[in-house]
């Protein structure tokens, strides 16, 4: 096979170099598989470079290159579309006043099936062939005819050339991790922990068991940059020690963001067939920018941007989706949701309850219409659904309501530790995983955490400001006064205190800026994406928390 970097530039053939005219001369045929090729070149063309950045994971570990590696994380992340604008512009040239005919794209589907079963990523070339014709068509629903809604392979088309893992037994646990370490060619000094700091390679926790692991995986968390041939077999793999994970999850954890959107939405329908449940609003406090609702059956809620956002909400619909696209080429920290963006999901009318439909068409009408029985949703995001904090502080035992106000604190500081600031502390905003962590998913509000001035609340200087219902005193857009943050969070006495006792400092501004100063020169701040009682040394990483108490 040619290397795909041949492909990088010029045309794909003499024969079409003309231009628009050209493509009228080939025969369907012909154009179809000029088509097809085009497109795998530009997968084969994008797959390399992806692995190419992937395994650049190791060398900045190695050389504790932190920021080349954050680097390296939005470089990848950004790839698959800079290649498929270059592929749609190609495919516009070649064919022409033709670049519409479905029949064409039907031929075009068939060849380039055939070109990529020799290919160990096939299923990612057939989402890579779905997102040209979506860019192409802007397709409503899905249309089998020209994108693969399944696969077109009821086995793998290739076999494995490599094992995919190795088993270690029959010796010491000290020897058995020294193993998996040098073979996995760390061949600097380590000692018992795997993190790169001054000191060295040291191996830092050994996580065990499905639920570790799952937190490992999680969907708040930041794509893994590890270098997989077939990746079908790594997420295979991955499954039998996940059983709850989906597949669209784990392809997502190992960077196929795409794949991952193909295989969550081929889960979606799988439910739609299998069921007969009704989309309903979803439980909590009613969006003032989004309409949320879920299916009662099927662990995930569905976002709308509203028409018009309520008072006294000033942002716009793009700084609502700037947001999203913010949190999905930021780190997450393990605790932001991630959020699937669809668009043109057609969807049986009869799924939904009509008072849902009602407001939907309402106030999201700029994204929702009905068109022959079926709803159209124009935009979406669809997320895992987590319990709201509210609920669930109100819903269980006073010792998991303790641990989960006392790990809302500690969410709010690893979102500072990576830069972020939620904007909107209400519990409302907050979520409770099946593992019991405190994750973030309202969006609208939140922002860079060093783009925020933090201020001391003003004393009142008479009686007539103290009783004012307005500020007596100026304040500006990005002015924050953690003072005010207890006030407004609903909690019980009891719970309050128990915040309050843990991470006092969220409510002072001073801890704020020093985790702003420290973000501002560079220095990293440490976010685990496991508990404190699993680590095997003791902690010596710079945490946001430690930080703002001047402790580290």
């Amino acid at each position: 096979m040619s290397s795909p970097d041949q492909f990088r530039n010029g045309p794909i053939d003499e024969t079409v170099s003309g231009g628009p005219g050209a493509a009228k001369a080939l025969t369907d045929s012909r154009l179809a598989a000029l088509c097809a090729d085009a497109t795998y070149r530009a997968f084969l063309n994008f797959h390399a470079q992806f692995r190419t950045i992937t395994r650049q994971a190791k060398e900045r570990f190695l050389a504790r290159d932190w920021t080349g590696s954050y680097a390296d994380a939005k470089e990848r992340l950004g790839l698959y579309s800079r290649v498929l604008d270059r592929l749609v512009g190609e495919v516009r040239q070649l064919m022409g006043g033709r670049l519409e005919d479905k029949p064409l794209w039907a031929a075009c589907k068939a060849v380039y099936s055939s070109r990529v079963t020799d290919c160990q990523a096939w299923e990612i070339t057939e989402t890579f062939f779905n997102s040209l014709t979506r860019r192409v068509f802007a397709t409503v629903g899905v249309n089998q005819q020209i994108e693969f809604v399944d696969t077109d392979f009821d086995a793998p088309p290739t076999v494995a050339s490599g094992a995919l893992r190795h088993c270690y037994h029959d010796a010491p646990l000290p020897l058995l991790l020294s193993a998996i370490l040098t073979d996995a060619g760390f061949a600097a000094e380590w000692y018992y922990d795997l993190r790169h700091g001054e000191a060295g390679i040291v191996l830092d926790a050994v996580l065990t068991g499905e639920d570790d692991l799952a937190i490992l995986f999680s969907f708040t968390r930041s794509y893994f940059r590890v270098d997989v041939e077939r990746p079908y077999e790594l997420v295979r793999f991955l499954k039998a020690l996940m059983p709850r994970k989906r597949l669209g999850e784990l392809y997502t954890a190992i960077g196929y963001h795409k794949h991952g959107k193909t295989e969550f939405y081929r889960d979606f329908l799988h439910h739609l067939r299998l069921s007969a449940d009704r989309f309903e609003t979803a439980q909590g406090a009613r969006g003032m920018v989004m309409m949320v609702f879920t299916l009662p059956a099927y662990d995930v809620v569905f976002k709308v941007i509203k028409d018009r956002f309520d008072y006294p909400k000033t942002s716009s619909r793009m700084d609502v989706m700037g947001k999203y696209r913010l949190v999905f080429e930021h780190n997450r920290a393990g605790r932001l949701v991630e959020a699937y963006e669809y668009e043109h999901l057609r969807i049986e009318q009869s799924r939904f309850r009509p008072d849902l439909l009602q407001e939907l068409l309402r106030d999201a009408g700029g994204s929702v219409r009905l068109e022959e029985g079926h709803v159209v949703i124009r935009h979406v995001y669809m997320e895992r659904r987590v319990r709201p904090l509210n609920l669930y502080l109100s819903e269980n035992s006073d010792a998991a309501a303790r641990a989960a106000v006392r790990d809302y604190g500690q969410a709010i500081w690893d979102l500072a530790a990576t830069n972020i600031f939620p904007g909107d502390l209400f519990l409302k905003n907050f979520g409770v995983t099946r593992h019991g962590r405190v994750v973030f998913y309202d969006y609208d509000e939140l922002c860079l955490l060093t783009d925020c001035n933090f201020r001391e609340l003003p004393s009142p200087t008479s009686y007539e400001e103290e009783i004012a219902p307005e500020p007596w005193f100026s304040v500006r857009e990005a002015d924050v006064f953690p003072e005010e943050f207890p006030r407004f969070l609903g909690l019980r006495p009891d719970l309050r205190e128990e915040l309050l006792t843990l991470h006092g400092d969220l409510f002072t501004p001073e801890p704020w800026r020093r985790v702003q100063t420290a973000l501002r020169e560079g220095i990293i701040l440490e976010v685990l994406p496991y508990d404190e009682s699993k680590r095997l040394t003791r902690p010596y990483g710079r945490r946001a928390q430690a930080l703002a108490k001047e402790t580290f």
